[in-house]
């Protein structure tokens, strides 16, 4: 019985088979497709390594202003909402300080300039000091320097671009 089946038309059922088998996948929701992203120009910071930048400055009659983007969350009600909330500004600044430090290891920048500058982006997400947030924004911070830079940044000075704000337990 086997004799009678050509090679080509063995291929051709094998192939049918795999295609129904992966329609069947897709259909019943096994295997998902990454959505597209709309793309959106990142912040752009100029660097010059002959000078440094200059901390922001806040008079003390006016409170600090969240910029554009960085609002912190509501209250307790939100709790739902506030984990989308919360997860999407840690890759909004995950973003943030990947073109930060492309951008310095592009222009040869110093050690001192990125970390003033991711300093400074983290001061902008104040909701996001968190130890899981923390840990992982700064071990994103580490791998994508010593990639994409010709220094290396330790744990610890990772650790001082977060702002010692008190942490809030937001339940």
């Amino acid at each position: 019985m086997l004799e009678q089946i050509s090679w080509n038309q063995f291929l051709i059922a094998i192939g049918g088979a795999a295609a129904a088998y992966y329609a069947i996948l897709i259909v019943s929701g096994k295997i998902k497709f990454k959505k597209t992203k709309v793309h959106r120009e990142p912040t752009v910071f100029e660097f010059s390594p002959e000078r440094k930048a200059s901390p922001p400055s806040n008079p003390p009659s006016e409170a600090p202003v969240s910029p554009k983007g960085r609002s912190e969350m509501t209250g307790p009600d939100d709790s739902k909402d506030s984990g989308d909330t919360e997860f999407a500004m840690l890759e909004q600044l995950a973003d943030e300080l990947q073109v930060i430090i492309v951008q310095v290891g592009s222009t040869q920048g110093n050690r001192e300039l990125l970390l003033e500058n991711m300093t400074k982006i983290i001061a902008g997400y104040p909701s996001l000091n968190k130890p899981a947030f923390i840990r992982a924004i700064n071990n994103l911070m580490m791998k994508v320097v010593s990639e994409e830079c010709s220094f290396t940044i330790t744990e610890e000075e990772a650790a001082l671009c977060w702002p010692q704000l008190p942490y809030v337990d937001q339940k």
